[in-house]
This record gives structure tokens, sequence and C-alpha cells, in this order.
């Protein structure tokens, strides 16, 4: 017999280490907190704005906090490349398409 090899885990390292909760970030945990309660409202129809808006400069952890925020809400989220969607127009339509159709994880499949 010999040694059992060690294996890379499958994926992004992005991915295999995300924040698996708010205790795991690093700054900003007001902020984030603030989003999480934010979208757990929103999910239960609570929710008094229609919409939540992340800015500042990069690096600080939006899309970080966006997904883990979702997560936590038991919502999926949806990405979009900024330079996808510049104008009210972009984003209505990718939102209606987004309202007409269904994720694979909500039939279960991925």
């Amino acid at each position: 017999g010999g040694a059992a090899q060690a294996r890379e885990p499958s994926g992004l390292w992005t991915d295999r280490y995300a924040p698996k909760s708010l205790d795991d970030l690093i700054g900003n945990a007001a902020a984030a907190k603030k989003v999480t309660d934010y979208l757990r409202a929103f999910a239960q129809g609570r929710a008094e704005k229609r919409a939540a808006l992340l800015s500042g400069p990069p690096g600080i952890g939006k899309t970080t906090t966006a997904k883990l925020a979702c997560k936590l809400a038991g919502l999926d989220a949806v990405e979009f490349n900024a330079s996808d969607v510049r104008s009210k127009a972009a984003v209505k339509s990718a939102a209606t398409d987004m309202a007409d159709n269904r994720t694979l994880l909500e039939f279960g499949v991925a």
C-alpha cells in the first residue's frame, strides 16, 4: 500500500474561502448586517424600500457582502457586469428577463 495522496479541492479559491457568516467578514460589519437585514425583510415582504444600492471603491467587499447577504436571506444572487447594464433601458430589460425566467436552483437541479 501507499500513502493516500491529498487532493486539491475543486472550484475557485475565492469560492472555497468565501465567508459563510457575517462573523467571517473583516471590516464593514455594520453595513453587511444592514444589507442582510434588509434582504431578509425583502424576502418576507416586509421591506419598506424596493431596492438596495451598494457603492464604494473597488475591493471593499461589495460583491462578497451582497452574495453572502443573499445566501443568508435565502435568495439567489444574480450578478451583472456593470459594463453590460449602464442605461435605464438595459437595467429594465435585464430585470424583465429575470422576472420572466427561473433559475436551475428553483428546480433543484444545480
